[in-house]
């Protein structure tokens, strides 16, 4: 352990509660933009997906498949189900859940390549079709302000072996769709308040918001106190909260010290960036 890192108990129990590797998230609407009419509504909860492809019948007729609890495989980021075709009572006038009908009409399997792009493929009464699809972006979130919470990770450093978990309160700022500034009451090692600006990309797909660039902390008197690489494999705008989910590398240079770094940048909005 660090000698002087403060380890939080919050942070310990937080951490043994996790599961060993959590699965990404693909809830969201999905696309191929070449296609545009038709598309994928993905329900994702803990390692279950349900989906409802919308699409066209040979008549040019509007329908509509229901994939239901398709689980993951071990092997990797894949789903795969059964494909129902439902029908029922109108949309107006009394409802009869009698009425209500499922019939099994072939199968679907979605394979997860990135975070942002997968592929899909279905049988529908003996035909087959494969589609590659990405998230469809219909909006540009409102993430932009002025934040107040706390960094939570958990670091593992060399020169010499270093390992621990860590709560720091802090503030950061959002501005343009991106994480720019991220002020901490004091570094992983103790040294005070640091201030860290991120330079990089952060590209929207759909509901996700990723990234990668460059990072660099300095003290209350201006001198740099850890730089390196980050990437923010999620960054999620809710209301009037964000969470972002971020690895780095990165060294301390007065202390000789490389480090990689995993957790969540996480607070409550206080006011609209300026």
């Amino acid at each position: 352990m660090f000698p002087t890192l403060r380890i939080s108990l919050l942070a310990l129990l937080i951490a043994a509660s996790l599961p060993a590797h959590a699965r990404r998230n693909y809830q969201d609407m999905w696309w191929l933009p070449s296609e545009s009419g038709w598309g994928l509504k993905v329900l994702h909860q803990g390692d279950t997906i349900s989906a409802v492809l919308f699409h066209y019948r040979s008549d040019g007729k509007p329908v509509w498949y229901l994939l239901s609890n398709a689980t993951a495989s071990p092997a990797g980021e894949i789903y795969t189900g059964t494909l129902f075709e439902t029908s029922g009572p109108p949309l107006f006038g009394p409802f009869n859940p009698a009425a209500v009908t499922t019939r099994a009409v072939g199968s679907m399997t979605l394979r997860f390549d990135s975070r942002t792009a997968a592929q899909v493929d279905y049988s529908i009464d003996g035909q087959l079709t494969s589609k590659p699809i990405q998230r469809f972006t219909f909006k540009a979130l409102d993430g932009d302000g002025n934040y107040l919470g706390a960094q939570t990770a958990f670091a593992s450093c060399t020169n010499p072996a270093q390992i621990g978990n860590y709560i720091i309160p802090g503030s950061f700022t959002v501005s343009g769709g991106r994480l720019t500034r991220v002020t901490l009451t004091t570094s992983l090692i103790n040294t005070g308040q640091v201030t860290c600006d991120w330079i990089g990309s952060f590209p929207q797909a759909g509901s996700l918001i990723t990234g990668t660039g460059d990072f660099s902390c300095r003290n209350t008197n201006g001198a740099t106190t850890q730089f390196g690489q980050f990437e923010v494999e999620e960054m999620r705008v809710s209301d009037h909260s964000v969470n972002i989910n971020f690895r780095t590398t990165s060294v301390f240079p007065t202390n000789g010290l490389s480090c990689v770094e995993r957790g969540v940048i996480s607070g409550t909005r206080l006011q609209n960036a300026n």
